[in-house]
């Protein structure tokens, strides 16, 4: 912990940088008091962020805010499309089934569950506890699982140069 701490200390010194006269303050635009720390700035004069920056949550030692770039990657906007995943059972049998609905527009997607009653999907979980939802795909998880545990050792070993010394 404390070689983790000395490491993040030494990282934020080795890239910290006072304004100067060439290279002002991005948000006071003054040529003294702030400093940079990599991609980050903090205007000692508490100036407002400039355009294409945004206040962290971060704080320096005494207070003051972390100023940081934009982020300006945005996601691609997802095509329209409605799509559903279903959840088993442990036994096997169909318990949940969670829908994704997008516009193609980039707005916020449409999410529903719907549980299974036996004969049709019905809106909501109402009935279901959490617990008795498994994880997705559960019954390959747990098929893997049992392949770990038993350490595939039943398992013929088709190239030699990927397979543990005493399983060839």
């Amino acid at each position: 912990m404390l070689i983790s701490n000395f490491q993040s200390v030494t990282t934020m010194l080795s890239n910290f940088q006072p304004v100067t006269k060439q290279n002002s303050c991005p948000h006071c635009f003054k040529p003294d008091w702030c400093y940079r720390i990599g991609e980050l700035s903090v205007c000692k004069r508490n100036a407002e962020p400039a355009p294409g920056w945004r206040i962290t949550c971060k704080r320096d030692g005494e207070g003051t805010p972390f100023y940081a770039p934009v982020d300006k990657t945005k996601k691609p906007v997802r095509p329209k499309q409605k799509r559903s995943w279903v959840y088993f059972s442990r036994d096997g049998q169909p318990l949940v089934r969670v829908w994704r609905e997008d516009d193609g527009n980039g707005g916020k997607p449409k999410r529903w569950q719907e549980r299974w009653d036996g004969k049709k999907w019905v809106k909501g979980l109402k009935g279901i506890k959490r617990e008795d939802i498994p994880i997705y795909r559960y019954s390959e998880v747990s098929n893997l699982m049992k392949l770990i545990a038993h350490g595939f050792g039943s398992m013929p070993c088709i190239e030699p140069q990927f397979c543990a010394i005493n399983s060839v």
